[in-house]
């Protein structure tokens, strides 16, 4: 019978004989490597603490000093007694819920590190569910205001926003690397507000990722009531983010002291990194480019301006909203610049505006 691929062995190395131990067993630690030829890529060392510590389990769990995180853990003597041993090591010094099965499939060092990461809890729903409701009240009906994640990907940022909307139920929604999100969050919505409009917003890139989820709902049926951008900025042409700004709002936000409860380990870190890098890499390509029939709402502050690339290209417009609605475009003057606009003391005046707004829409 023909053997299942991760049974067969990459490399064949003849031997004399095999160097054995004190005790006269086989010492693995001694066998030569396959010789590199053009067929054998070079080892690719770990590039995060997830990896590195995974790398070290393999190593002692195979019994091998020599690996990388793309190497398959069957082809290099792992079988099905030891990716046991190796599931165990992994629970154990991670404290995830990490199902067996799942190494069969996720057979290298990288692969396995990523299901370590995504299995995860920060241990607050506010950032481990997708959808959070921001201000619970006793109130059992309330219209339903739904807010996209800025580019740092939580919900947790609006929190003092949503307790000066008592009258709403504000409902915060984090950003999911996997690229079905918009389904999701569509999903999620329908259980919350299966009937009526809806009303979607969002700080800078939140308020893009808004326009994006109502452009679906209204394709699947559901009235958008509207659609309330707090400054951001339509993206006409994909945007190159210089290397290290995606670092350095990682950094910033991991070390603001509202967060840094909630990052207490490297894994943690890992993972809120994670997720900010794939939410940059969506916003480098995603155009705002289709045409929605809900309202449009923008509270832009004072020195927003339109973009352009070195060559003079245009790459965001602050005002081209109104060019991609069947509605009405409103703007409403924001207090404060961008990276000021939810904390005190401007947060009390475009919560004052986000009322007047949310007031005069249909629900």
């Amino acid at each position: 019978a023909e053997l299942p691929a991760f049974m067969v062995p990459a490399h064949f190395v003849g031997l004399e004989s095999l160097p054995l131990n004190a005790n006269g067993k086989v010492d693995r630690a001694a066998l030569p490597l396959p010789a590199a030829d053009d067929r054998t890529p070079a080892r690719v060392p770990p590039a995060s603490t997830t990896e590195t510590t995974i790398l070290k389990l393999w190593q002692d769990v195979l019994e091998m000093p020599h690996l990388g995180v793309t190497d398959n853990f069957f082809a290099v003597g792992g079988h099905s007694l030891k990716v046991t041993k190796l599931a165990g090591r992994l629970r154990e010094t991670f404290a995830v819920p990490l199902p067996l099965t799942a190494l069969f499939t996720a057979t290298t060092v990288r692969e396995q590190a990523a299901l370590v990461v995504d299995a995860a809890r920060f241990g607050y729903a506010g950032i481990d569910e997708t959808m959070i409701l921001l201000n619970p009240s006793e109130v059992s009906e309330r219209p339903c205001f739904f807010l996209l994640p800025p580019g740092t990907g939580d919900a947790l940022g609006y929190l003092q926003l949503a307790q000066l909307l008592p009258d709403i139920a504000v409902h915060g929604l984090n950003f999911l690397p996997a690229n079905d999100r918009l389904q999701t969050y569509a999903r999620l919505i329908d259980t919350a507000s299966p009937t009526g409009p809806i009303v979607l917003g969002g700080y800078s890139a939140g308020g893009n990722l808004a326009y994006h989820l109502a452009a679906m709902l209204e394709q699947q049926g559901r009235v958008v009531g509207a659609v309330v951008m707090l400054d951001s900025a339509q993206v006409v042409r994909p945007i190159a983010f210089p290397p290290e700004e995606c670092a350095n709002v990682t950094r910033a936000f991991l070390d603001h002291a509202s967060i840094k409860p909630y990052v207490s380990t490297p894994l943690l870190r890992e993972k809120a990194a994670r997720v900010i890098a794939a939410y940059y890499q969506h916003m480098s390509h995603t155009l705002d480019a289709h045409q929605i029939t809900a309202d449009i709402h923008g509270l832009v502050c004072a020195d927003s301006r339109d973009y352009h690339d070195t060559a003079g290209a245009l790459i965001t417009r602050t005002h081209g909203w109104r060019d991609v609605t069947r509605g009405r475009y409103h703007i409403h003057p924001a207090n404060g610049s961008h990276n000021e606009l939810l904390y005190p003391p401007n947060l009390d005046v475009n919560a004052q505006t986000l009322r007047d707004i949310l007031a005069g829409i249909s629900w």
